[in-house]
């Protein structure tokens, strides 16, 4: 029978067996501070296998299971490779806990994480962190870069407008501790089969529900960019997104009206970016000058 837990972390392990420990000792270290000021607080970790043929054993299980000693460990294995939105899903499915963090294999949460967010969740149904973008490659501060450059930037997730006709205004769903309660069974039911924009779309219908978002400005998270993960693969981010589009159509989830406007978005960069002719380009953002007005708005205020 499943134990209720204060909060929840959930990662997706995907040829990551380099990272379990990392990981496992990055949360329990959250865990510490956590409830040392809570001590009423609860956490469990849990880590799901997306590739089932490369994994641990159950002796490795026990051992890594026993360095928490803050917080419970658990693992878990898909049957099939079956993606990230399936898996975090499966994690989902299996903890009872309040507050749930969906934490990518190769990130980190800052030290203050969890206690930062629990303290200013509140009656918020999300509460979103600020933190830093790193270079894998490159270690040095220079290529450390904030999230929001400015407050203005991170209160502009508040808003469903900057995701329609912005971008995902919210980087990772690493940076967020989210209400278990608010996440739409819309999201759990219609799992996504393109690595990338589940976490979009995950945002797009919490605000459908008029779910309350909250910020906090405290930087307690980085997420870790590397030549390998999906946000840094043009290809799979746009085909993720023309699935996220096609679903919220087919299934009624968004106003027809909005779910043009996103794939509108999206073409507009697509233009851009590949066409190499001016004119087209020229043509494309006069058709769509209400978006390039947005996107310079966003970016004068400090989110790039």
């Amino acid at each position: 029978m499943k134990t209720t837990k204060t909060i929840a972390v959930i990662t997706p392990v995907y040829h990551g067996i380099q990272y379990i420990g990392k990981l496992i000792h990055n949360v329990d270290s959250c865990a510490k501070k956590l409830i040392r000021v809570y001590p009423e607080a609860t956490v469990e970790y849990l880590l799901v296998n997306d590739s089932p043929d490369n994994w641990i054993s159950s002796e490795q299980e026990q051992a890594y299971k026993k360095q928490a000693s803050n917080c419970s460990v658990s693992f878990y294995q898909n049957a099939e490779n079956s993606g990230i939105h399936q898996t975090r899903v499966h994690g989902l499915n299996n903890t009872d806990a309040k507050y749930i963090c969906f934490l990518d294999q190769d990130d980190e949460l800052h030290e203050d994480f969890l206690l930062s967010q629990y303290k200013q969740i509140g009656k918020h149904d999300i509460i979103v962190g600020n933190g830093v973008r790193r270079n894998q490659e490159c270690t040095t501060d220079a290529n450390t870069v904030k999230l929001y450059q400015r407050k203005a930037a991170q209160r502009l997730v508040r808003h469903p407008f900057f995701y329609v006709y912005g971008t995902d205004m919210i980087f990772s769903p690493g940076q967020c501790l989210i209400r278990k309660a608010a996440i739409p069974q819309e999201w759990v039911q219609n799992i996504m089969k393109v690595n990338g924009c589940d976490d979009f779309l995950l945002w797009l219908l919490m605000m459908q529900k008029n779910c309350s978002f909250g910020i906090n400005e405290q930087i307690i998270y980085t997420h870790v960019e590397t030549k390998d993960n999906y946000s840094s693969s043009s290809q799979c981010m746009t085909d993720s997104f023309m699935e996220m589009c096609q679903i919220l159509e087919d299934k009624k989830l968004c106003k027809k009206t909005l779910v043009n406007v996103l794939r509108r978005r999206y073409q507009l960069k697509n233009s851009v970016k590949n066409s190499n002719n001016m004119w087209t380009k020229a043509a494309c953002v006069v058709r769509n000058v209400d978006i390039i007005l947005v996107t310079l708005f966003y970016k004068m205020c400090g989110y790039h």
